[in-house]
């Protein structure tokens, strides 16, 4: 679920010097100051990881307005539709159904892009 994340507890020039090994890109930052995660939410990961090792999340900012995607969660599983809008987690979808479109608002790790 985090392929591309290093937790790493570290003093401010531990960071910086993490940040000159080439294989790292970047460290995440909120208002251009490092983001400190609390304990308690690493441990809240762990948690999940352990009950749900399988897990993964969705890259949201793949989806764009006209795309083609498939349902692969809830009542609409397995159904094809169109992204019409985007709005947060959410996107609208024209399902084609008994050859009617059916709008859909749907959370947008319940769908997967079509190739």
């Amino acid at each position: 679920m985090f392929t591309s994340y290093l937790f790493a507890k570290v003093n401010e020039d531990e960071r910086l010097a993490i940040l000159c090994d080439t294989g790292i890109v970047r460290s995440v930052t909120w208002l251009k100051e490092p983001v400190k995660i609390p304990e308690s939410e690493i441990e809240l990961i762990k948690k999940f990881l352990g009950e749900f090792p399988h897990a993964s999340s969705s890259p949201y900012s793949d989806f764009a307005c006209g795309d083609e995607v498939k349902v692969d969660h809830g009542l609409f599983k397995g159904s094809k539709g169109i992204i019409y809008k985007i709005k947060g987690n959410t996107v609208g979808l024209y399902l084609e159904a008994l050859s009617q479109y059916i709008h859909a608002e749907l959370s947008k790790d319940h769908l997967k892009t079509l190739s």
